[in-house]
């Protein structure tokens, strides 16, 4: 039987793939996470342009944005779990409710599949949700670290625990703590940690006097730059020139980035 089944809910998708020679070109997914096993036959899978062999057992993830191809020479089974990015960024009882909801969107379908199927659909979601939820936890670590690092120079320390977080003046939810600032650099440069509560933004606005640049370290939302929308998640960084409207807004996990403002702004 030479076919590929498709199941679809509105936060995930599942394909069955049954004895089809695969041929998948270069793509990417922006929205969603996969999770595949291939379950009978042997592929070539490039991931960012790094190539190796998958045979039966086998169980990969690819995440958004990822550059990926899938080619077999022969017909394979392949299962494949296609989740929308925003199901990790939900907190623990919204992600819950939102599972049930897409398994039964799915369940008209999905009755269909084998138990041995279903059971690996299952496992791989599971499994991704743990690395998923120790790296949001890794990057979160990280920035704490920095919240609570020390500048170092051969004349002295400064400790960042002792620095306060700011409220910004005008935007609702957005705090800064200054890291550097015009007295530490001369004027040349200012180094701050920026945190965006879930569901707020720091609306548009200009600096006239200053190149802006975002190190995003953990949550995610979108910079607005050049009136270019930017996807933002950890380890994206972007520069904002003198003069540019931009704005910064987190979804529901919140955003926590590194600014720093050449001159300085403060």
């Amino acid at each position: 039987m030479n076919e590929i089944l498709f199941y679809v809910s509105d936060d995930i998708e599942i394909v069955l793939i049954n004895g089809v020679k695969l041929r998948f070109e270069e793509h990417c997914h922006s929205s969603h996470t996969v999770i595949s096993a291939l379950l009978c036959g042997n592929a070539e899978l490039s991931v960012n342009g790094v190539e190796r062999n998958i045979d039966r057992g086998t169980v990969f993830f690819l995440l958004p944005y990822e550059n990926h191809s899938i080619i077999s020479k022969e017909a394979v089974d392949m299962v494949s779990l296609c989740v929308k990015r925003e199901m990790f960024s939900l907190k623990r009882e919204d992600h819950l409710s939102r599972i049930c909801s897409a398994i039964s969107g799915v369940w008209e379908g999905v009755y269909q599949l084998t138990l041995q199927f279903f059971t690996i659909i299952i496992l791989c979601f599971h499994i991704y949700c743990l690395h998923q939820t120790k790296g949001d936890m890794y990057m979160k670590t990280l920035f704490d670290k920095f919240k609570e690092g020390i500048f170092t120079l051969p004349y002295g320390n400064k400790a960042f625990a002792d620095l306060k977080w700011n409220a910004h003046p005008v935007f609702e939810g957005v705090e800064l703590k200054h890291l550097l600032t015009a007295s530490d650099t001369g004027g040349g440069f200012s180094y701050h940690l920026v945190r965006i509560a879930p569901g707020k933004c720091i609306g548009e606005h200009i600096h006239d006097s200053q190149l802006e640049t975002h190190e995003v370290i953990a949550g995610s939302g979108y910079c607005i730059n050049e009136g270019i929308r930017i996807p933002y998640e950890s380890g994206v960084v972007t520069i904002l020139k003198k003069g540019t409207p931009h704005s910064v807004t987190a979804d529901e996990n919140g955003l926590f980035l590194f600014a720093k403002f050449i001159p300085a702004l403060c």
